[in-house]
């Protein structure tokens, strides 16, 4: 098979990965919003407001794919000529390097996503609008992370519909999986921190070899797998 299938395939499976291991707060949320609904409504809730959610994250690459081809320098620093692609990347790159710190933090400081005590009972519709709110929220930064390590735009709507699909089907068996497992989810804050740096650095001029970036990721996804599976024999 020719080699841009299996990096295709390769790209496929870490966007993936990096969007569930994100969406797992995303997951808690939105669970949480729809236990508020009578239980018969719970599912249809959770379906339709995804739904929604899934056009406006099409909508969302699109149009930032779209600003990505705007490479006509605008602004103009010493011999530095930014045009409004690489404006987008060095503010995409600051972004996900704060995303990935204050989620990081977050996650060291144990803070609680969601207060139990302050819960109330939703409207059908409220529920809806809520859940397509918070999905829309917690997307842009797995977009913006997927438009930097591909141009692709036919994989990152693949990975955006299987997503969606996951966050209906196995919200809860991925919330358990990564609830035990944190340090799959520092992993994950890690990369995103990588990517972010990158895409800053490509938004100032200054390239880097991608396959080293991602032979970063591979080892670290092993060192995490080898020190889970030691752990489980040492149980």
């Amino acid at each position: 098979m020719p080699f841009d299938f299996w990096d295709s395939l390769f790209l496929l499976g870490f966007l993936l990965f990096l969007e569930v291991i994100l969406n797992v707060d995303n997951m808690i949320i939105i669970a949480m919003i729809a236990s508020n609904v009578p239980k018969k409504l719970q599912k249809k809730v959770q379906a339709i407001g995804l739904s929604l959610a899934l056009i406006f994250r099409v909508c969302l690459v699109f149009f930032l794919a779209a600003l990505m081809k705007l490479d006509e320098g605008i602004i103009y620093i010493s011999r530095l000529s930014l045009s409004i692609k690489d404006i987008l990347m060095i503010l995409g790159g600051i972004f996900l390097i704060y995303k990935s710190i204050s989620s990081v933090l977050e996650v060291l400081q144990k803070q609680s996503i969601v207060n139990d005590k302050n819960k109330s009972k939703l409207g059908f519709i409220n529920a809806i609008m809520q859940i397509a709110f918070i999905d829309c929220v917690f997307s842009i930064d797995s977009i913006i992370t997927a438009i930097s390590v591909t141009k692709n735009t036919t994989i990152i709507l693949i990975v955006i519909l299987i997503s969606i699909l996951c966050l209906l089907i196995f919200s809860q068996m991925i919330i358990k999986i990564v609830q035990k497992n944190q340090s799959i989810k520092m992993m994950a804050f890690l990369f995103i921190y990588l990517i972010g740096l990158d895409l800053f650095m490509a938004g100032v001029h200054i390239h880097t070899n991608k396959y080293f970036l991602y032979l970063a990721m591979m080892l670290g996804l092993l060192i995490n797998w080898l020190h889970f599976l030691f752990n489980k024999i040492k149980k």
